[in-house]
């Protein structure tokens, strides 16, 4: 028979002992979050589970910072993150994750959107051909291959630059924003992003893009006058880069029947791939 003096039998998971975490955690990690009434407040059923009931993740599964499930393989660059917060954090560990972790907000969300990114956005990506990888020794000539197109866009207010879908649709979005202005200010850029971005070459692809049209077509008065209200700058970010990006992309693509409509579309679509895995840092 047990006294009052006898150690309380411990209660078990099939994955680990609850009597052997720190009791801070236990109190105000496992029970605050998983006894909580679900969506709806009173009367719905408890989230906490019974003990018998939970099984522990092996820890290569799952994010020590949002308990998500992390993808198999796991690439060298997410482990890389995953041991360097590792060492800016503290042991937290929670019910269905005894592997949990907690740092700091910015740390967490370098680690988790790179998981997010290999576990939704990657696969997006393979399935739908777009490179992994991209010569950028060779991306500056390939633009410089383009300088007898694009010159008319720049230097002649009509003919090809009004056949120009990006210069369509920045005068689309000034006569929706109600000015230019307001289109080119750095509110309307961050509202109009998708229609300035260079698709599955990604921050780094913009940057090559970038330089080699200030190089191709210095700053001179014709130019400024020709762009006018528009600066120089303005007119290669917003029209030129974007413009450079589609006809990229054409040239990439196997199909001959890629139209310029198609390959805006699939600028558009592998915007978000190409900026997480092609970083201006990188």
């Amino acid at each position: 028979m047990a006294t009052k003096f006898s150690k309380p039998r411990q209660q078990r998971t099939r994955g680990f002992d609850i009597y052997s975490l720190p009791r801070r955690s236990v109190k105000s990690n496992l029970i605050r979050r998983l006894s909580s009434p679900g969506p709806g407040g009173a009367g719905k059923k408890s989230r906490l589970e019974p003990f018998d009931t939970i099984q522990a993740q092996h820890p290569d599964h799952l994010c020590p910072h949002c308990d998500s499930e992390l993808p198999q393989p796991i690439s060298l660059k997410l482990r890389t993150l995953l041991a360097s917060a590792s060492k800016m954090s503290q042991a937290d560990p929670r019910l269905h994750n005894v592997w949990g972790r907690t740092t700091s907000t910015a740390i967490a969300v370098s680690v988790c959107s790179q998981h997010d990114f290999e576990l939704k956005v990657l696969p997006e990506a393979l399935a739908n051909g777009w490179p992994t990888e991209h010569n950028w020794y060779a991306l500056g000539d390939r633009v410089s291959w383009m300088e007898p197109e694009l010159r008319p866009i720049f230097e002649e207010r009509t003919g090809p630059r009004e056949a120009c879908i990006f210069w369509q649709q920045l005068r689309a979005d000034t006569e929706s924003l109600g000015s230019l202005a307001k289109a080119l200010s750095a509110r309307g850029q961050y509202s109009r992003l998708q229609h300035m971005q260079t698709g599955y070459y990604g921050e780094m692809g913009a940057t090559v893009i970038h330089r080699t049209l200030m190089k191709m077509f210095p700053f001179s008065e014709a130019l400024k006058v020709s762009v006018d209200p528009m600066t120089w700058m303005e007119f290669i970010i917003n029209v030129l880069t974007p413009e450079v990006a589609m006809r990229l992309i054409m040239e990439d693509s196997e199909d001959a029947a890629l139209d310029a409509a198609g390959a805006v579309h699939i600028l558009r679509a592998s915007s978000t791939y190409g900026v997480q895995m092609f970083p201006a840092d990188e």
